[in-house]
């Protein structure tokens, strides 16, 4: 292979009888910076300034000579990456042009989101497996029936959706299930329906509607995952697995846009979220003690739709692909990933015990009041630890 053929790349561009075909683009010229490698650099730079200022005070050196030297060098580093973030930056998004497509947008996070695009102008359109008796349909929004995990009835929506409201500029991939058993009781029809729901429904809104953006060159995909795609939780096995496939595809697409479709336009975000106030996760038990509430809170649905909407608006400092890690301590769940070698399994297993998480799905257990039972010996149990 040639060194010109070497550094080209692939994009799906429609040709004249409507289907699409393969057209080379060159490689991008430059590598393609995301908001989290911005972030990294400029926190390494800052981490970086004690050293240097504290050299100021040592006994003059070369050492020391060299350190100060190095203090507006890095400096000029940070203010040149800056620059360079601002001027491959994107526009900000008007909501009033953008239709954006949510998947499970009729209750919970999805529903929460679709409200607060909608106050900003957008169209949005929602697909949902069933509407809620309780739903009300509000002006400029659209409501869709449709298993998301059915390759066909995705193909069908599509076409309603281009026909009578217009191609999506923005998608959502939220639709989630969560069945909350063990292993060894989980069915076959549970692990089919939570591979199907959380894994593979992704995969084929992508492959619907990203066509229409890799012809605008241009929209948003977004896909919901959770801090338990990174991390391994007991009685969540089928949940975990599914959350991780959405990661490793999440990040897949991201380098296909970027290299192979040359449309470093098109911006993603990855939405990591920790434990979520839905009635998906009301049975969770929680631990009721303040230091974990304070290092994990349960976060609202406005919170994190907030913090979808915000990626989606875009802006100066918005790169083309932001990951969002809610609350701030699933910015350690890397470290804490049964595959981490940072961190030593007596560590690791001592985070778990710590956290609770391990048991804070016992009350999706055969048995109903398991849960209820479990947080009322916890509280019986504190309560006796205080007395003492």
């Amino acid at each position: 292979m040639s060194a010109s053929a070497a550094n080209t790349a692939t994009a799906n561009h429609e040709n004249g009888n409507g289907t699409l075909a393969l057209q080379e683009t060159t490689k991008p010229p430059h590598p393609i910076l995301s908001n989290d490698d911005l972030q990294f650099l400029v926190r390494a730079g800052l981490m970086t300034l004690p050293i240097l200022t504290g050299a100021s005070i040592l006994v003059f050196g070369f050492q020391s000579w060299v350190l100060q030297g190095a203090l507006p060098a890095m400096w000029l580093a940070n203010l040149l990456l800056v620059a360079y973030y601002v001027d491959f930056a994107l526009p900000q998004v008007d909501f009033a042009k953008e239709t954006v497509l949510i998947t499970g947008g009729a209750t919970g996070l999805g529903k929460t989101l679709a409200d607060k695009l909608l106050a900003r102008g957008a169209k949005v359109v929602v697909l949902t497996d069933h509407i809620p008796e309780d739903y009300v349909t509000a002006d400029n929004s659209h409501v869709i029936v449709c298993d998301v995990s059915d390759r066909k009835a995705v193909a069908k929506a599509g076409a309603e959706i281009r026909e009578k409201i217009g191609t999506p500029t923005m998608l959502v991939n939220n639709a989630g299930v969560v069945n909350g058993k063990l292993l060894l009781d989980l069915t076959e029809e549970d692990i089919m329906t939570t591979f199907k729901v959380n894994s593979i429904a992704p995969f084929w809104m992508v492959q619907e509607f990203l066509p229409d953006l890799l012809r605008e060159r241009k929209g948003h995909i977004v896909n919901v995952s959770s801090v338990l795609g990174l991390i391994a939780v007991a009685q969540m096995t089928d949940y975990c697995a599914s959350k991780a496939a959405t990661v490793a595809m999440h990040a897949c697409l991201r380098n296909e846009l970027d290299y192979r479709y040359n449309t470093p336009e098109i911006r993603t975000t990855l939405v990591l979220p920790g434990h979520i106030l839905t009635a998906m996760f009301e049975k969770t038990i929680m631990p009721r003690e303040r230091l974990f509430k304070w290092l994990a809170p349960s976060l609202t649905v406005d919170v994190v739709a907030d913090a979808i909407v915000s990626s989606l608006e875009g802006g100066p400092f918005s790169k083309n692909d932001t990951v969002l890690r809610l609350p701030f301590f699933t910015h350690t769940a890397r470290l804490l990933s049964p595959t981490s070698a940072l961190v030593p399994g007596p560590i690791l297993k001592l985070g778990h015990w710590c956290s609770g998480a391990d048991w804070a799905m016992k009350s999706y257990g055969p048995t109903p009041d398991a849960g209820e039972r479990l947080e009322l010996e916890r509280a019986q149990a504190g309560d006796k630890l205080h007395q003492e």
